[in-house]
């Protein structure tokens, strides 16, 4: 699941990176300016957020059933270049069919919502309608939307990069959970 969803939401294999010359060359257009959600970043302290392992063993009503080094991964951009590997996570309630897929990593971003409209405009994703949501105490940008049954959210702030998936929490649903979920995924170092 986390693999179809990936690449549909404009990740690449791991290993690979699409420059915003390769992007510019394939679309015929440059990324728009942003029209993602905004909130300033908290006042900065020494102490950066972080997104990776150890992820928590529940979010809500999910268990975690797997992490680790995905095989796809969100692509550097002009805003935002990642500092390492990223990480991925699934959390699945069976019972109730719902399933989440988290990945993302530390990064150096210059313009949080600069780089979740360039990860929103990939190619293939240009003409979307994503829905702006609130980014939540941690600050930064984040964009959501539902489209060929599944949800995807990317997120951006000083320190991270993210994109969250799933086949059964609409953009409408996580409108009500995107900050819980990433208050969880997301901690101060």
């Amino acid at each position: 699941m986390l693999l179809a969803v990936s690449a549909l939401a404009g990740c690449t294999p791991s290993g690979t990176t699409q420059s915003a010359e390769a992007r510019t060359e394939a679309t015929g257009t440059a990324a728009e300016p942003s029209k993602a959600a905004v909130t300033p970043s908290p006042a900065k302290s020494s102490q950066a957020s972080v997104f990776g392992p150890p992820f928590p063993k529940k979010i809500e009503i999910l268990d975690l059933v797997s992490s680790g080094t995905p095989e796809y991964t969100i692509p550097n951009g002009p805003h935002h270049t990642f500092l390492g590997e990223q990480s991925g996570a699934s959390y699945r309630n069976q019972k109730a069919l719902h399933t989440l897929n988290a990945l993302g990593g530390q990064a150096r971003v210059s313009d949080a919502k600069a780089a979740v409209t360039w990860l929103t405009k990939q190619p293939g994703s240009e003409d979307w309608k994503w829905t702006d949501i609130d980014p939540g105490p941690l600050g930064g940008a984040a964009a959501c939307i539902t489209r060929d049954g599944g949800t995807w959210c990317y997120w951006a702030d000083a320190d991270t990069v993210g994109l969250l998936t799933s086949a059964s929490i609409s953009t409408e649903g996580m409108k009500e959970s995107f900050v819980t979920i990433r208050n969880a995924l997301e901690k101060k170092q």
